[in-house]
């Protein structure tokens, strides 16, 4: 960024500048040349978010204007809620991904037949003879007898139920420590990491 001659900051220079009785491809001036045509360099001041500063540009031994610091006042509410809700959107997050890993190999709309396969295989186990056409068509096309089948189906229906549980404790105890976090380095402290057994 550079600092103009009448106060104002652009990106760039001049194409061209008329120095010294000569119209000169800006980028050919040294900084020495541009300084004493009232352009400089100008580094601005890396701002923190939620924050108000109060600025003044000082010129430098280099020849360069950088934005220093008069004052400069945090919005802290609006700080720790923005952290409040970057931490709470990253624990449901993680939560989610971690649970959705274990669905890849199914599709939506095998999914969708879960409750179906629970309910004909509690019924299969509790009587061998008990109707169940989806199972039966699963059981069927993958080779696999009725009462072996049902009982992989609720196997799996128990360690998704666990699995499940154990996430939703460990987020409910993310959440808890979040909602006594009291400053954004509270919540900072707060290392998502979901794990399936504790």
């Amino acid at each position: 960024m550079l600092r103009y001659p009448d106060g104002t900051f652009k990106v760039d220079g001049p194409a061209t500048l008329a120095f010294e009785g000569y119209v000169r491809p800006f980028g050919d001036l040294t900084r020495e040349q541009r300084d004493a045509a009232g352009y400089n360099e100008a580094l601005p001041l890396e701002r923190e978010p939620f924050t108000t500063y109060e600025t003044q540009w000082e010129k430098g031994e280099d020849l360069v204007y950088r934005e220093a610091v008069i004052s400069a006042v945090v919005a802290e509410t609006e700080r720790l809620e923005a952290a409040r809700r970057a931490k709470q959107q990253e624990i449901t997050e993680q939560a989610d991904a971690f649970l959705a890993r274990f669905e890849e190999e199914y599709g939506p709309m095998e999914q969708q037949t879960w409750e179906q396969q629970y309910a004909e295989a509690r019924a299969v186990q509790a009587d061998p003879d008990a109707v169940s056409p989806l199972l039966d068509a699963i059981a069927v096309n993958r080779g696999m007898d009725m009462t072996t089948l049902a009982t992989h189906v609720l196997a799996n229906r128990e360690a998704w139920i666990i699995r499940t549980g154990t996430v939703i404790g460990q987020r409910l105890a993310y959440q808890d420590r979040l909602d006594g976090a009291q400053t954004v380095d509270d919540m900072a402290g707060i290392d998502v990491c979901y794990v399936e057994s504790i």
